[in-house]
């Protein structure tokens, strides 16, 4: 009777997991563990089959299921009693990097320990680090796509990807169809001209262009704007970004690993003074967008307007 219970960061990853521990040819009935109760668990586990045919089911996101004490009781007999024939594959993705301190105290809750007691427990978070990702990427890409990367297009693919290794898996597909011999070295150009088309690495360019305070900023503003106003979800990479900073140099730690070496590189450009006068720009600036203070044509072309006027005068902050 397998049980296993598999804790990941990456989708991609645990999806793969979940495959390996599975039996081939069976097809495992997927459910939501915030969605089961006692007595789904018990109809799906407690019951024998007659035929005694294989049956496997994969629980997601185990913790979401929180049975009281007595439920808890009757799920470990349950769990004791599996037929052989059964197979569960208890899964939970932690995929907020911002929540990384509380992994571990979810862990020991008894939410998680139930299954954990009698399952055989993998804990593949770390090969989402950076380190263990770079070394993915670069297989991943040889063993499935007959791409040959350098460490460092690998590094820079693992940055427009945000170091989400499904993101990262989705970019080497497109490079091996845009591959015109099918496979081999990967030129510098056609990774950037192939990443760079993601909505994700358009972002990201964007908000490193702002922080960066460049010219092209101006440029890259209006171009993803026209194509995703989203005015609040750059303002609030913006703080991410500057809390962020602010937490390192308190001596603080940032998450994930990407995120804060991607900081380090802004750091010189704000000096105490003016760090503490742009952090000011940007909550005036998102005062001012929900007060709606600029007039225009429409709300979407006036929020543009305000970002083009924060953009510029963080510039000139700068000097």
């Amino acid at each position: 009777m397998p049980l296993h219970l598999i804790v990941a960061r990456d989708p991609l990853l645990l999806s793969e997991a979940v495959k390996a521990v599975l039996p081939p040819g069976v097809e495992a009935a997927r459910h939501y563990a915030g969605e089961l109760d006692v007595q789904a668990v018990f109809d799906q586990l407690g019951t024998a089959d007659l035929f005694a045919t294989e049956r496997c089911f994969h629980y997601v996101d185990i913790i979401d299921m929180k049975p009281g004490k007595r439920d808890s009781e009757r799920i470990a007999e349950i769990l004791s009693r599996l037929s052989p024939e059964t197979t569960l594959v208890c899964t939970q993705l932690f995929s907020d990097p911002d929540k990384r301190g509380d992994e571990d105290r979810r862990m020991k809750t008894q939410a998680f320990t139930l299954w954990k007691e009698q399952a055989r427990f993998s804990d593949i978070r770390r090969q989402s680090d950076s380190e263990s990702a770079l070394r993915w990427l670069l297989g991943r890409a040889q063993k499935h796509y007959g791409l040959e990367l350098s460490q460092r297009q690998a590094q820079r693919l693992l940055y427009l990807s945000t170091e989400q290794l499904a993101l990262a898996d989705a970019e080497l597909a497109k490079l091996a169809l845009a591959m015109e011999q099918g496979g081999g070295p990967v030129s510098d150009e056609l990774l950037e001209s192939t990443v760079q088309g993601s909505p994700a690495a358009r972002f990201y360019e964007l908000a490193d262009s702002v922080m960066g305070c460049v010219p092209e900023a101006d440029r890259l503003l209006l171009e993803w704007y026209r194509s995703s106003p989203e005015t609040f979800r750059l303002v609030n990479e913006l703080k991410r970004r500057f809390s962020g900073m602010r937490q390192l140099r308190r001596g603080g730690k940032v998450f994930p690993p990407f995120f804060a070496r991607s900081l380090e590189r802004f750091q010189r450009r704000y000096p105490p003074p003016r760090f503490a006068a742009s952090v000011e720009l940007l909550a005036q600036l998102e005062q001012d967008l929900k007060g709606g203070i600029y007039a225009a044509a429409s709300s979407k072309d006036a929020e543009l307007t305000a970002l083009q006027v924060f953009v510029v005068d963080l510039r000139e902050l700068a000097g």
